[in-house]
């Protein structure tokens, strides 16, 4: 994505031309693995179906959407993963799985991050001239207003496994995964079920939807300093109270933190870590005992026990289905 690929430019082009239909960004390789399908629905509304596997993705260099006179919001609902959203002075949010964000930002973000390696779902990209589209005059007729619902919202709106919400995002998910559908059936389904998502959201009340937790930019910034530091050696036992000594925190909160941003603490983040890493050098022939010596565990039940844990079968097992 940096130094606009070729696949990049055909995206930034479709979106400043308004292109009709959908389009299919693959993402590059030295980056991780995935594509994004993109489905103009109005000259001020863009939808995605994302299936990104990668921890860092740098953003486009300039913004295709910067039209209209109205502000561009997103909407994003997590099937799988997590996302990072930044929150401005109130620090960084994570969406994860069964979370719908809505998200109004002055600034073209420069990267997405997914702390997990892994993003599944579904976003929508939104200008609030989108409530004039006489194609969805309904919303004006419910009083729907986009404009304020970019203010409430503000940079993270968040709502938790809200059903009523997150249902007309998973048929949009559905259309647009499926090729066999025309493209104006895609459009028409898809704004059917965005005026129905936007009948529910202006029915909460967006301006208290604050995230769950937050950390500050110097807790992003530890967290991060000792995921990089595990990934580095994972044969070391990186022990959260000597972590979180270094920074003059309890292991409480540095696990706490941990939590926040991967779902896990410290020692369960290690052992996600070190059980991916076992897994590809079993998978490239490596037998059970070295993986388990070149990942810290010198003692094999315990590896065992571990990697059931994480994959829900032995580590002898899994060696002989590969």
């Amino acid at each position: 994505m940096e130094g606009k690929s070729g696949n990049e430019a055909q995206v930034m082009d479709w979106a400043r031309s308004g292109g009709s239909g959908r389009i299919v960004y693959e993402l590059d390789p030295a980056l991780g693995g995935g594509s994004m399908v993109i489905q103009r629905l109005a000259p001020m509304c863009f939808v995605a179906l994302v299936d990104f596997s990668c921890e860092r993705c740098p953003n486009t260099p300039s913004n295709p959407l910067d039209t209209g006179r109205g502000r561009w919001f997103t909407v994003n609902h997590c099937f799988e993963g997590r996302c990072e959203v930044n929150a401005g002075n109130q620090g960084f949010a994570v969406v994860k799985t069964g979370d719908c964000c809505v998200s109004c930002a002055d600034s073209w973000p420069e990267e997405f991050s997914y702390p997990l390696g892994i993003y599944r779902g579904i976003e929508l990209w939104i200008n609030t001239e989108l409530e004039h589209d006489q194609s969805l005059g309904l919303l004006g007729q419910a009083s729907v207003s986009l404009e304020a619902i970019a203010r409430d919202a503000g940079l993270a709106a968040v709502f938790s496994n809200d059903d009523a919400l997150n249902d007309p995002l998973r048929q949009m998910s559905i259309l647009l995964a499926d090729s066999s559908v025309s493209d104006k059936r895609v459009v028409a389904g898809c704004k059917i079920e965005l005026m129905r998502f936007f009948f529910v959201l202006s029915e909460r009340d967006l301006a208290v939807a604050k995230p769950a937790s937050l950390l500050s930019p110097a807790q992003m910034q530890v967290v991060r300093r000792m995921s990089e530091r595990m990934r580095a050696n994972l044969f070391d036992a990186h022990d959260a109270r000597a972590m979180a000594s270094e920074v003059g925190v309890s292991a409480a909160t540095l696990n706490n933190w941990f939590r926040s941003l991967y779902g896990l603490t410290a020692s369960a983040y290690l052992r996600r870590l070190r059980i991916e890493e076992a897994s590809n050098m079993l998978a490239k022939g490596a037998c059970v005992a070295e993986a388990a010596a070149a990942v810290g565990y010198a003692n094999p039940s315990k590896f065992a026990a571990a990697f059931k844990r994480e994959r829900g079968i032995l580590p002898s097992d899994f060696r002989r289905g590969l």
